[in-house]
């Protein structure tokens, strides 16, 4: 999954993918792309925390 897409529900329970580059792009990006995507220029995948290493919860 993409670091940039946000995952939205209709009322009726589809489920679509927003860009969020589209905001600072819209001529690169559409808000809402066609799936399915199998290629992005814009694609960052979602950076997940290291196995076996918990988030630090002190301030």
């Amino acid at each position: 999954m993409c670091a940039w897409a946000d995952a939205v529900r209709s009322a009726h329970g589809s489920v679509f993918l927003r860009c969020r580059r589209s905001e600072a792009e819209p001529e690169r990006f559409a808000k809402y792309p066609r799936l399915p995507r199998l290629e992005c220029e814009g694609f960052e995948a979602v950076r997940k925390p290291a196995e076996g290493i918990e988030p630090s919860t002190s301030h």
